[in-house]
């Protein structure tokens, strides 16, 4: 992590040359909060989340300045031996960096999807959990069955009915109510049970009602640790739903990553731009990328776009249950666009093909488009089956007009019942059509046949399943979630 204190601080020069009256004789909060208002999202959003997991701050993280976080980066200055100004400044950031992430390394937070809500949270996956499945309900615990979460998401419920319901119920129980804190969107509640069982619940108020999460644990982790897992699992979940900090949180090293890999990317281009204009062609490609595809088996295969994966050393994947995993390159097809990676992990949901697709037939599109401005939780759009061929008559394409961006590419294209008819692999240029005819087409976007997608596989002896669903057709919310479950987001790089 050395290398990205050295990227984090180049990128933000600022810090290094900071007034020197606001570092020497203007040591005020006045002056801390002006400095701290003029730095850069990110940087606002690390030293938040960083002072939180090294145990300098409580509470939920805010991107705000406020007493409490200027009293908190005092008091780390003055522990770690740093001068005491309340500034953000580098020799501050540096030694939190190293300090911070530290102990994310020793929880291994990693980033899910709530299984119950639109949001989502991280979890000590550092402490052994795994996941759990009961008729209902999904959850995770340790080996030792000490430490488990679980979820809930309660549509037209208040704050103040599940607060007044967890203290009554705890009160009748006779357990030791620790934590007992409602403010106007979230509530904070923690008590200690018999047997020594000690219980956190979080929610927070959403749209419609309320979303959060239980912690049931044996006191085995320590006062200390046991306050920090606390408020980050509570700051993600919140930060999710409440959309406060446009940057981060920052309490998964994977989250780190992608920062430095991007903050190194803008630093190469901000290189190559002023090297002579000849040069300016070896330096044009991004550093990555990334695109959807979706798991054709049980052993960790997944389809997706050949152009998804080309120039890349490295691939990443995310998807239900499935974290950050690396992926290989099994084969790719340039002609056919397709590409075959594989991820040691097991998928939720593997796809089924269906070769055969009819003229207007109604289509699904799920995918990971534009996920730096859209939902990083998948997208899904609906249409139809506008032509049964591509461009120029292109027998391997289908024709749909279900809205399609990039990060779309190497998506299902899934019809009614949950079975894969295609593989998204292009929208129209819009503006190159408009100056070529003078109008703008509106929805016509492209797919390659699951026929040609399976002929791919079966050229690859990979094992796939062609038996198509037949049962009722399911509604627009099973479709869509039964896309995600076998869907997957592929970083490349």
């Amino acid at each position: 992590m050395h290398r990205l204190s050295v990227i984090l601080l180049s990128f933000f020069i600022l810090l290094i040359v900071v007034p020197l009256q606001a570092q020497n004789s203007d040591r005020n909060f006045a002056a801390a909060k002006e400095y701290y208002d003029d730095a850069p999202e990110e940087l606002k959003s690390i030293t938040q989340s960083l002072l939180l997991a090294s145990g300098y701050r409580r509470g939920l993280t805010m991107t705000e300045f406020t007493p409490e976080l200027y009293k908190a980066i005092r008091a780390y200055q003055a522990d770690n031996g740093l001068k005491v100004s309340g500034v953000i400044d580098s020799s501050f950031l540096n030694k939190l960096l190293d300090t911070g992430i530290d102990y994310l390394k020793k929880w291994d937070f990693k980033e899910i999807q709530h299984p119950m809500a639109e949001a989502r949270l991280v979890i000590p996956f550092g402490l052994g959990l795994s996941t759990q499945r009961d008729r209902k309900y999904l959850y995770y615990k340790n080996k030792k069955n000490d430490f488990v979460i679980t979820f809930t998401r309660e549509d037209n419920t208040t704050l103040k009915f599940y607060f007044d319901f967890l203290n009554t119920t705890n009160k009748q129980q006779k357990n030791k109510i620790l934590i007992s804190n409602m403010k106007s969107d979230h509530l904070m509640f923690s008590a200690l049970h018999k047997k020594d069982i000690f219980q956190y619940v979080f929610f927070i108020k959403d749209r419609t009602g309320i979303t959060g999460f239980h912690i049931y644990m044996q006191d085995s982790l320590g006062k200390a640790d046991l306050e920090r897992l606390m408020a980050i699992m509570s700051s993600s979940l919140y930060s999710s739903i409440e959309r406060r900090d446009p940057t981060g949180p920052y309490f998964t090293l994977a989250a780190y990553q992608a920062l430095f890999e991007r903050l190194d990317a803008e630093q190469q281009q901000s290189k190559s731009a002023k090297k002579p204009k000849q040069k300016e062609e070896k330096t044009e490609k991004a550093s990555f990328s990334s695109g959807t595809g979706f798991f054709v088996d049980d052993k960790g295969h997944l389809l997706t776009n050949a152009h998804v994966v080309d120039s890349c050393r490295n691939f990443v994947v995310t998807a239900d249950q499935i974290h950050d995993a690396r992926a290989r390159l099994i084969a790719k097809d340039d002609r056919n666009d397709l590409a075959l990676l594989k991820i040691e992990e097991k998928p939720s949901t593997v796809a089924v093909f269906r070769t055969n697709v009819k003229l207007g037939e109604p289509i699904a599109v799920f995918g990971y488009p534009l996920t730096s401005v859209l939902s990083t939780n998948g997208n899904f759009t609906v249409g139809n089956i506008t032509a049964l061929s591509g461009m120029a008559n292109d027998s391997r394409h289908l024709q749909i007009s279900a809205p399609v961006q990039p990060g779309n590419s190497g998506g299902p294209l899934l019809d009614s019942r949950g079975n894969i008819v295609g593989v998204i692999v292009s929208k129209l240029n819009a503006l190159s059509i408009a100056e070529a005819v003078g109008d703008i087409p509106q929805n016509i976007n492209f797919a390659i046949r699951a026929s040609v997608a399976t002929s791919f596989l079966s050229s690859n002896n990979i094992r796939y399943s062609d038996t198509p669903r037949t049962g009722s057709i399911m509604d627009s919310v099973t479709l869509a979630e039964h896309a995600r479950l076998s869907s997957a987001f592929i970083l490349c790089r």
